[in-house]
């Protein structure tokens, strides 16, 4: 031992050595003689063991891959969720909107409306107030048109035409233009995805 301390070079066990220490019997009890009993094992095979950890890396790595995949999925899931109640509340914040303005449009003094005709099975009302400079399209009948063409509103004035949205099967409000008596509000049929200024005669028009 007083050799092996003096030396830097770390000391291997032989496999010999290693092979008679896993041989040494294990007592593991008394018999019926009251003398120990002694069971001899099989050594260990360090193979089996190797193979054993490796098998539990395995399992480990499959459960934390499985754990993973469960995560990311409901993160999915949680985020998909998020995003419909993100559109659910912005569509409510536009209803809600719409229905301010049109409270406003019939509670004014002054509201005035007038429907007109669009071609031959549809047509449009137009309701407005000067003093709380709102006016709202409200279409009726049949208003379909080709898929690559849209139905665009147009409020007309001194200065021009001023695309003012869409017209659908939904009535418009708008208040986001200034207007006063005499202003025409139009429609008329334009390319998918409307135009900058009107490509076409009016299909209707009512006079503010």
């Amino acid at each position: 031992m007083a050799g092996i301390a003096e030396t830097d070079e770390p000391l291997e066990v032989s496999a010999e050595a290693t092979a008679a220490i896993l041989a040494i019997p294990r007592e593991t009890g008394t018999g019926s003689d009251g003398r120990a009993e002694q069971v001899v094992e099989e050594p260990v095979s360090l193979e089996k063991v190797r193979a054993s950890r490796r098998t539990c890396r395995a399992v480990a790595g499959v459960s934390a891959a499985a754990a993973l995949i469960a995560v990311v999925g409901l993160g999915g899931a949680l985020l998909h969720v998020t995003g419909q109640q993100r559109d659910l509340d912005d569509s409510l914040a536009q209803s809600q909107q719409e229905l301010q303005r049109t409270e406003r449009l019939l509670g004014a003094p002054d509201v005035r409306t007038d429907t007109v005709d669009m071609g031959a099975d549809g047509g449009m009302t137009v309701a407005w107030s000067i003093e709380e400079q709102v006016f709202q399209v409200r279409p009726h009948g049949d208003t379909q048109v080709p898929d690559d063409q849209v139905l665009q509103l147009w409020l007309i004035d001194d200065a021009g035409a001023h695309s003012v949205g869409f017209l659908t099967d939904q009535p418009v409000v708008v208040d986001a233009q200034q207007f006063d008596g005499g202003a025409l509000v139009g429609v008329t049929q334009e390319p998918a995805g409307g135009s900058e200024q009107p490509t076409m005669d009016p299909l209707a028009v009512v006079e503010l």
